[in-house]
């Protein structure tokens, strides 16, 4: 073993896997935005290209048939 590097390259690699998850996490969400069906979930509130139409439905299912929920 080589020590310090071999922890460096172990550090560089969880760091690479953790943007590849992010990245692939990103155009899943993408993907499903369009339809107005995920606007807000899941990603810590950071809405990427969410219509209006896309966050009235979220909240609308959020409500959960309790009525609109009234967020200018």
């Amino acid at each position: 073993m080589q020590g310090g590097q071999s922890e460096e390259q172990q550090a560089d690699l969880e760091n690479i896997a953790r943007l590849q998850q992010q990245i692939y996490m990103q155009r899943a969400s993408a993907a499903i935005l369009p339809t107005g069906a995920m606007g807000q979930r899941g990603d810590g509130g950071v809405q990427q290209g969410a219509t209006a139409q896309g966050l009235q439905q979220e909240q609308m299912n959020d409500a959960g048939g309790q009525g609109q929920q009234g967020q200018g």
